[in-house]
């Protein structure tokens, strides 16, 4: 897992790049990212240009990828998207990382 600044909070990439399942659709995918706090998590995207709408959720995942309501707070604050990719700016209320699964939307 790399990581770079932007200004102050810390980018994240995915976690895997999974094959194609059952959760890839026309346009839209599922990332995992292993985060906490305040963070950016960056997926990359074959498609999505800067000019591209993307909507994006976050929910947290068990080990097996099935997500689930826990004690955290989420939330998804700013959505960017770049030739070949999505930053997401996030906070993850936990005293630690967790599991969590980014699903993108976009046209």
């Amino acid at each position: 897992m790399s990581t770079e600044a932007v200004g102050v909070i810390p980018t994240i990439e995915a976690d895997t790049d999974p094959p194609a399942t059952a959760t890839d659709w026309a346009n839209g995918r599922n990332v995992l990212f292993s985060a906490g706090g305040e963070v950016i998590l960056r997926a990359a995207l074959a498609g999505v240009t800067p000019f591209t709408p993307v909507t994006v959720s976050i929910t947290e995942v068990d080990a097996n990828g099935h997500p689930f309501i826990g004690g955290a707070r989420m939330t998804v604050h700013n959505v960017r998207a770049f030739e070949g990719g999505v930053d997401t700016r996030v906070s993850i209320e936990f005293n630690g990382a967790l599991r969590v699964r980014l699903s993108y939307l976009w046209s």
